[in-house]
């Protein structure tokens, strides 16, 4: 992908290199347990549990810029409406596939201390 996933603009102008870098590792590891509870409501098909952790989800990554993220979680809160089981299943697949990039752009922001 050669857009940014993540828009650290606005950050960038609020917080010194340092505490931008400990809120995108914190954002990290926060999100990858997120997801696998997401993960594991969608296998229960509990459907409010799904739609209030894609809310929470959105405002996280709302703060970060993470447009496209924040799209499929739209998506996913709209599919717990009517149960779709399978589309949301679909739309969590594209939400895991979103964020190993937003992964791969940290791990570079990481990698090269470049905020």
């Amino acid at each position: 992908m050669d857009n940014p996933l993540l828009n650290l603009d606005m950050l960038a102008d609020i917080y010194s290199s340092n505490e931008l870098l400990k809120l995108l590792k914190k954002y990290h590891s926060c999100m990858q347990i997120d997801l696998q509870q997401l993960k594991c409501f969608l296998d229960e098909s509990a459907w409010l549990s799904v739609k209030q952790q894609s809310h929470k989800l959105k405002g996280v990554n709302s703060y970060f810029g993470a447009h496209k993220m924040i799209e499929l979680l739209v998506k996913l809160e709209h599919a717990t409406q009517s149960a779709d089981k399978s589309s949301a299943i679909e739309i969590f697949g594209d939400i895991i596939n979103c964020w190993q990039h937003v992964e791969e752009q940290l791990k570079n922001l990481f990698l090269n201390n470049n905020l």
